[in-house]
């Protein structure tokens, strides 16, 4: 019989699985279970943190997005009453309203709420894989001293992927000018679908797992890149395959919760005063934002976390160190 904390393996073998999942090398059943686990053992620490820092990164805008309607400057919404009529067919200005760039804004700054938040889920998905549950205070005291870091390895990942693209789109261009226009359409849509490729390859391989060794083992920016290469060796389709997959169900389940309420604010012009219709627009755009990335960040931050746990069980026999570390006692089942 397996002793406590042990769970019989698809070998008829007993699996010691004292958190969240078994300590063996995972399956995509594995780690899309344990990251729903681990959410739900650790709710206020997961998604009631995710929601604090997008609360927190949000205020900005939406601060600024209340002294601009008070001023009368926001302008409307995405629609109005009056953007079928003849006269609004008739008016060809490109200018983007502000409600729009506050909108984007809002994006933006969501975007690095969500590194914060990554980084904060890794070390708390790491201590439930030992059973152990974290505090929002040591989740915070565990990524406080690497945020920079992190900042920087998002930024380089955002530079990498442009970078590809924009050499590719740059050569393709200066075949057009300098050889033939028909000649540089072709060479730059070949060469922007293999930087596409390149960028795909290299952040599977180097910026996946890298933050989870930044912020687990310690290392610094280009010490956690070399680490995550090392440790996707061989792993490529995998890594990518189950990435995709959890952003897929991230993404779906983000659209799902954040629908109404972007949809409510874009048709906000039709039943509320034009006055009052951008800033509608804007709050329902960072409410849909703040619904849906307090859910999807920490479920697509724990299958990574559960990745990078699996390639080193795979590779290190870190299951072996992790039993050792488990809090679980050695007995007899109850």
């Amino acid at each position: 019989m397996p002793t406590r904390g042990q769970q019989w393996g698809p070998t008829g073998l007993p699996v010691h699985k004292p958190g969240i999942v078994p300590l063996r090398p995972l399956r995509l059943g594995d780690m899309f279970d344990g990251a729903f686990t681990a959410m739900r053992q650790n709710p206020r620490t997961m998604i009631g943190l995710a929601a604090v820092v997008m609360v927190w990164f949000l205020l900005l805008p939406t601060l600024v997005s209340l002294a601009l309607a008070a001023a009368g400057r926001l302008g409307g919404g995405p629609l109005d009453p009056d953007m079928f009529s003849t006269r609004a067919a008739e008016q060809t200005s490109t200018e983007v309203p502000l409600s729009t760039l506050m909108a984007y804004a809002g994006q933006l700054l969501a975007a690095f709420a969500v590194l914060l938040v990554t980084g904060m889920v890794v070390h708390v998905v790491a201590q439930a894989v030992l059973g152990k549950r974290v505090t929002t205070g040591e989740a915070w005291a565990a990524v406080r001293g690497r945020v920079w870091r992190l900042v920087v390895l998002t930024l380089l990942s955002w530079l990498m992927v442009v970078g590809v693209v924009l050499v590719a789109l740059a050569v393709g261009l200066a075949l057009g000018v300098g050889v033939a226009p028909a000649l540089g359409v072709v060479v730059g849509l070949a060469l922007g679908f293999g930087g596409v490729l390149l960028a795909a390859y290299a952040w599977v391989r180097w910026f996946v797992l890298a933050p989870a060794a930044l912020v687990l083992e310690g290392s610094g920016v280009m010490a956690s890149l070399r680490r995550a290469g090392d440790l996707s060796r061989g792993q490529f389709w995998r890594i990518l395959g189950i990435t995709l997959l959890a952003q897929m169900v991230a993404g779906f389940a983000s659209s799902l919760l954040s629908m109404p309420f972007s949809l409510g604010g874009m048709f906000a012009g039709l039943v509320v005063p034009e006055t009052a219709a951008g800033l509608v627009y804007v709050l329902g755009t960072y409410l849909g934002m703040l619904v849906s990335y307090s859910l999807a960040t920490p479920f697509t931050a724990a299958v990574t976390v559960l990745q990078y746990v699996d390639q080193r069980i795979r590779k290190e026999a870190f299951d072996v160190q992790l039993i050792a570390g488990s809090t679980d006692p050695v007995g007899p089942a109850a």
